[in-house]
């Protein structure tokens, strides 16, 4: 049978590397490319037939990136989930003895 440990302090340092990577650096990298994309379509690659098509595409796309990553705040609180729901076993565990003498 496998060993269980749980290293609560590395599980809340992995889910906030997590939640920071999307609130801070992901999400919003996708917004500035996002903005990039408007920019060029307005001075850059200016197609008025397909303009509107193109940003819709890319668009979609962002929103759909977006989401994807935006879900990576899940495995943070599942994992925080997890190490929450074992300590409070234990401490149940704990809580249950009979006391000492």
């Amino acid at each position: 049978m496998a060993k269980l440990h749980i290293d609560d302090e590395m599980v809340e340092a992995t889910a906030t590397k997590l939640d920071n990577a999307v609130h801070h650096t992901l999400v919003p990298q996708l917004q500035s490319l996002q903005n990039e994309v408007v920019t060029l379509l307005d001075s850059g690659l200016v197609l008025p037939a397909s303009r509107q098509a193109l940003e819709d595409s890319y668009t979609a796309f962002n929103k759909s990136v977006t989401e994807a990553v935006t879900n990576i705040t899940q495995f943070a609180q599942q994992y925080r989930q997890v190490k929450d729901n074992f300590l409070k076993t234990d401490e149940q565990i704990r809580n249950s003895m009979p006391p000492s003498r």
